[in-house]
């Protein structure tokens, strides 16, 4: 699983330093917004296996989650590549993301 996200950082990286255009949003910022949130659910049950299990796990919920959102690898590294270079945009989907997971927990 570390190497997939790796692998995923590195191809980031080159994305990252290659000249930069306006690019527009490649889902609905509610997509985006379901999406983190569930990002934000695996990595919390994840973190919670020991290093053995937490590969296997982390497939299995990614997995999940693009079949769920309709994402492929492609469609989820652009979406990534999206918010590194618009952090402001970032970081409203972030607010929007931890109040949907704070009413969540609320509801519990």
């Amino acid at each position: 699983m570390m190497s997939k996200w790796f692998a995923i950082l590195g191809v980031m990286l080159i994305l990252g330093c290659q000249e930069s255009k306006e690019v527009m949003p490649p889902l609905k910022k509610e997509q985006m917004v379901n999406i983190l949130s569930d990002v934000r659910v695996i990595d919390e049950v994840v973190n919670r296996y020991n290093l053995e299990q937490r590969d296997s796990m982390g497939h299995l919920l990614f997995d999940s989650l693009f079949a769920i959102h309709h994402l492929d690898s492609t469609s989820y590294l652009q979406l990534m590549q999206y918010l590194q270079e618009h952090p402001s945009e970032h970081h409203k989907i972030e607010q929007r993301v931890h109040t949907r997971l704070k009413e969540y927990l609320d509801d519990i």
